[in-house]
C-alpha cells in the first residue's frame, strides 16, 4: 500500500478528538492551578484582613485614650488662665506649680500606632492580596495622617526646647517640677511668681494649648480614618464569610 493509501485511511475525526482532548486536559490542568491559587490568595488575604482588624483596633482604642488625654491638657491649659486672670488667688502656689506640671508633662507622647501587618503587607509586596482597592488607599492615607502626627510632635518637642523651657529655667520653676512631671513641694529654690502673671507665661500657655487644640484634631482626624478603615474591613470579612 503506498503512503498517500495510509494518510487517506487515517481516521481524521478520531485524531482531533485526541488532539482535543490532550488540549482540554491541559487547559483543566492550568484552569484547576490557577483556582488552587486564587483560593490561596483569597485565604492570605482573609489572613491579612483579620490581622488588620485586630491592629487597627488597638490603634483606635489608643486613639481614644490620646483624645481624652489632649482634652484634659487642653482644660488644664484654661484653668491656668483662670487663674493668672484672678490675680492667682483661686490655687495655692503650690496648686498652681502643680497645674503647670501637668500641662507640660510628655508621658502620653509615647504613642504609636499598631501597623505590624500593614509594614509587612508593604515589605512583602502582598499588598495587592487585598482586592479592595479603596481599602488599600484608605490604608495609605492612615500611614501618612500617622507620619504628620510624628511630624507636628516633633514640632512640639522644637517649640518646647526654644521658647518654653528657657522661661522656666530662668525663674526656676523648673526645680520645682524635677524636669517636668514631677513635683517636689519641699524644693530648696525660690520661684520668682510674679512671672507667672506676665504677659510672657499668658502667651506660652496660650501657645500650649493652641498646640494641644491641633494634636486633638490630629488624633481624632487618626480615629475617624481608623474607624472608616475598620467598617471597611469588617464588611469584607462578612462578604468573604458569607461566600465561604
Amino acid at each position: 500500500m503506498s503512503a498517500d493509501a495510509k494518510i487517506r485511511r487515517i481516521n481524521w475525526h478520531q485524531a482531533v478528538a485526541e488532539v482535543t482532548l490532550i488540549i482540554l486536559g491541559i487547559l483543566g490542568a492550568l484552569a484547576v492551578d490557577s483556582w488552587w491559587d486564587e483560593k490561596a490568595e483569597r485565604e492570605t488575604e482573609i489572613d491579612y484582613l483579620q490581622s488588620l482588624r485586630a491592629d487597627f483596633i488597638a490603634t483606635r482604642d489608643t486613639l481614644k485614650k490620646e483624645i481624652e488625654w489632649e482634652k484634659q491638657q487642653i482644660s488644664t491649659g484654661r484653668d491656668i488662665h483662670q487663674n493668672i486672670k484672678s490675680g492667682l488667688t483661686q490655687l495655692s502656689p503650690e496648686q498652681f506649680i502643680q497645674k503647670i506640671s501637668d500641662f507640660y508633662w510628655f508621658s502620653s507622647w509615647e504613642w504609636e500606632p499598631v501597623t505590624a501587618t500593614y509594614d509587612e503587607l508593604i515589605s512583602s509586596g502582598h499588598l495587592e492580596y487585598i482586592q479592595n482597592q479603596v481599602l488599600r488607599i484608605r490604608l495609605g492615607q492612615f500611614g501618612h495622617i500617622v507620619r504628620q502626627l510624628d511630624d507636628y510632635r516633633g514640632i512640639q518637642i522644637s517649640a518646647w526646647q526654644m521658647s518654653h523651657r528657657p522661661f522656666f529655667y530662668e525663674h526656676l520653676i523648673v526645680s520645682y517640677m524635677d524636669w517636668m512631671g514631677d513635683y517636689h513641694p519641699g524644693s530648696p529654690f525660690e520661684n520668682d511668681l510674679s512671672k507667672l502673671e506676665s504677659k510672657q507665661f499668658w502667651n506660652l500657655v496660650s501657645d500650649w494649648t493652641v498646640s494641644h487644640n491641633t494634636m486633638l484634631w490630629r488624633y481624632q482626624t487618626a480615629l475617624d480614618k481608623c474607624d472608616e478603615i475598620l467598617e471597611m474591613i469588617s464588611s469584607k470579612l462578612a462578604t468573604k464569610t458569607d461566600k465561604s
